[in-house]
């Protein structure tokens, strides 16, 4: 039997901030540190990726998910195995007479194994599918698939493991499944009692359950106040431990990295800006992502450039080594003997002391070994990051073996001194590594935003529009807005561009058709250059943004005021102001489009490749139009906020087309654009409260600061409660890529009840 209908909130990867979840301060502890979080204070300084969010057991706990796996089940878990001692289960549902069916995922003799069939029937594979994979402290994705008689395991990225279900389920379990032990029931009095056993001791960081195909259990590590346990965003239950004697949970986050992507665009790397010399020491903290291909954690110099070889890589065996050379170029690439996993590591290496170390996240050394050979001189080549690189024909740099790894941190000295020190950041919606000596920031090279690196954990943010809502174009979209702009009106947008050739424009409006023989307003990217077009009363003419040769993939924001005659430009913390000669009056019969320039307001053209984030237009200084993005009924664009519309891609019937990420809008990472509004109920009555937040895939409602089950829609409807009594009510909205925000607090007072007295 299935309990609980379908989820109607798609499966996601969610970032949010250190609030974690919702009403009271609570404490969150990690590594034993507690944090006190005052209540709905958004918190500018750490990021969370709900995927890096875990909730521990110690070997103690059991959740009861109330959910009897049956033969159309799949089930999902996200994990790190934190003891592997005995027998010990991440999820699992009961074998014994009282159930003929059983499935797991369990930790023993070291190995993560796969239990799914039929125990009595010996039809096989009743205790297990083996794996052969050792339970390292990784984090492994472990996939259950019952419907279609397969089991995989996960390490990282790579698929270490995969096997077919040999057994056939015909039945439904009489236990529910559950989490961290394994129900082992028996009968008493004529009832089934479960009594949990092989506990684990493991980090959860998702669990998903399909039944048919519907996702029905989406749970995610859940904490407010003392109630630690897993938040089903189907439903908006909160599972809990379900055993009184056991220990608390502990709810925690991994500590903050950036990731890169070798499947993206060939991956991304990142160019640290320094030579490796006789006198470097490298200490880099790393988790590999692909297990199962060569690819390079750093490196420096190649045989065809200068020679000086600074490597750190998986080779092709899949093994972890590295690569030295001497003066003359004479290179030694020597493999550790540690096949490469996702768990984290810390790899060092002494170029003064001739000693390579590597060891697991615990400071215990796996690897110790001595550089072949010594050198005197200093190399040529920059020290890059996820990724080798080579020459080309013309001695230009060119890039190879990128990288899926995670870097939570790199050192670097120069004999005592140490010279850089960089750690996950995120400056201005850009993920990278911030060198904390020389105060400067390091992104991705040769990506465009839509690859760029990624970031996760416990992340220092430079500002606190990171992490915002983008609709991304990839030219074959634009927005018609219907407004004609004027000698008075102002526009604001918000973006950043993907592609650096070709002529693309962020927003144009032109009267006929040529540029250059009619009034026209409009933002365009030509030549690696971002230029504002406009009519001065006889010809068309440009203001220089960003020269030729000198645009990037940075986020920008952009003003072009006609009433003040003014233009400002503003790359990260700083701006730069303009002033295009007008003319006294000019009208554009055309309408603005968004994403596109066009002729005469019937024809496309340039169509832009990148992301929006917001647009504000305002005529005689009265925002007439506030565009956000959003997603609605399933279908990615822009809410305006004044005239209360939604806009989709012109150029498709449904209005889809454009891709969503992020959350909130115009700068504030979690913004309601409604808020629920309160007021008095009278007995017999109701009230319907209403929320709004561009960008949002999903909404929860808090009572009192409590999950109002199955309430996940943008209304909600609020009934009498008992008389004089005030209720206060929440709106949380989460979102497809980034974080969960709380709306305002609206309280409803039930008025109280009339009542006559008669006297005699």
């Amino acid at each position: 039997m299935v309990r609980g209908g379908p989820c109607k909130v798609q499966s996601m990867t969610i970032r949010f901030p250190t609030l974690l979840l919702f009403g009271a301060a609570f404490a969150v502890a990690v590594g034993g540190v507690a944090d006190e979080i005052p209540t709905n204070t958004p918190q500018s300084g750490a990021i969370r990726f709900l995927a890096d969010t875990y909730l521990q057991s110690d070997g103690t706990q059991a959740i009861n998910l109330e959910y009897h796996a049956n033969p159309q089940s799949r089930i999902v878990a996200v994990f790190e195995p934190v003891s592997t001692n005995g027998s010990q289960y991440v999820f699992g549902s009961a074998f014994s007479s009282a159930s003929d069916f059983q499935e797991g995922v369990y930790m023993q003799n070291g190995e993560v194994n796969f239990v799914c069939g039929d125990l009595w029937s010996g039809s096989g594979n009743a205790w297990g599918l083996g794996s052969g994979i050792k339970a390292t402290r990784s984090r492994f994705t472990a996939d259950l698939d019952i419907a279609n008689s397969l089991a995989t395991l996960k390490s990282g990225d790579s698929i270490v493991w995969s096997k077919a279900i040999t057994s056939t389920r015909t039945k439904t379990d009489n236990v529910p499944l559950h989490v961290f032990a394994n129900p082992h029931p028996y009968e008493q009095g004529g009832q089934i009692v479960v009594n949990p056993r092989d506990f684990a001791s493991v980090k959860l960081y998702s669990l998903a359950l399909y039944d048919g195909g519907t996702l029905v259990r989406d749970l995610v590590p859940y904490g407010r106040g003392a109630v630690t346990g897993l938040l089903d965003r189907c439903s908006g239950k909160v599972y809990v431990n379900s055993r009184a004697e056991a220990h608390p949970f502990v709810l925690g986050t991994d500590d903050g990295y950036v990731r890169s992507d070798r499947t993206k665009n060939g991956g991304q790397w990142l160019d640290t800006g320094y030579k490796c010399g006789p006198d470097t020491k490298i200490e880099v903290d790393f988790a590999m992502l692909a297990t199962n291909v060569q690819q390079r954690v750093f490196s420096a110099g190649s045989s065809n450039m200068d020679g000086l070889i600074t490597d750190f890589y998986v080779n092709g065996g899949g093994v972890l080594a590295y690569g030295w050379a001497n003066d003359t170029g004479e290179g030694h690439w020597t493999a550790t003997g540690i096949k490469a996993d996702s768990e984290r590591h810390v790899f060092t290496i002494d170029s003064p002391n001739g000693v390579i170390t590597l060891t697991d996240a615990n400071g215990s050394v796996l690897y110790s070994g001595t550089l072949a050979t010594t050198r005197s001189k200093t190399g040529a080549t920059t020290l890059r990051l996820f990724g080798g690189v080579n020459t080309n024909g013309t001695g230009g740099v060119t890039y190879n073996n990128a990288a899926s790894v995670r870097i939570y941190g790199l050192k670097i000295w120069d004999g005592d001194s140490l010279v850089r020190n960089y750690t996950p950041r995120i400056v201005y919606g850009e993920n990278g590594l911030y060198d904390e000596v020389n105060s400067n920031f390091y992104g991705a090279e040769l990506a465009k935003p839509s690859s760029a690196l990624q970031a996760g954990g416990a992340i220092a943010c430079s500002s606190a529009a990171d992490g915002d809502a983008y609709i991304e174009a990839t030219g074959a979209q634009y927005i018609n807005t219907d407004f004609s702009p004027n000698r008075d009106t102002r526009i604001d947008i918000d973006f950043s561009t993907d592609t650096l050739t070709g002529t693309r424009f962020a927003f144009g409006a032109i009267a006929a058709s040529a540029w250059n023989g009619a009034a026209n307003l409009g933002i365009y990217r030509q030549n690696r250059a971002v230029a504002l077009r406009y009519w001065n009363g006889s010809a068309t003419k440009t203001c220089g943004f960003k020269g030729n040769g000198t645009a990037t993939h940075t986020r920008y924001r952009a003003q072009v005021d006609q009433k003040s005659t003014k233009a400002y430009w503003h790359e990260g913390e700083t701006s730069t102001e303009f002033s295009p000669a007008l003319p006294s009056s000019m009208s554009i019969t055309a309408p603005i489009w968004l994403m596109a320039g066009q002729y005469g307001g019937t024809s496309g053209y340039g169509y832009w490749y990148g992301r929006l984030y917001s647009c504000d237009i305002y005529d005689n200084g009265i925002k007439v139009h506030s565009y956000a993005p959003v997603l609605q009924n399933g279908i990615a664009g822009l809410w305006d906020s004044v005239g209360k519309t939604f806009l989709g891609n012109t150029l498709t019937s449904d209005g889809s087309g454009f891709a969503l990420h992020g959350a909130g809008a115009n700068g504030s990472g979690m913004a309601f654009t409604e808020h629920p509004q309160g007021g008095n109920v009278s007995r017999d009555g109701s009230l319907t409260l209403s929320a709004f937040a561009p960008g949002a895939v999903g909404y929860l409602w808090l009572k009192n600061g409590e999950i109002i089950e199955g309430a996940t829609g943008r209304t909600l409807n609020v009934s009498y409660g008992r008389g004089g009594q005030t209720d206060t009510y929440q709106c949380l909205a989460h979102y497809n890529l980034f974080g969960y925000g709380l709306s305002d607090i609206a309280e409803v007072t039930s008025n109280p009840s009339a009542f006559i007295m008669v006297m005699r």
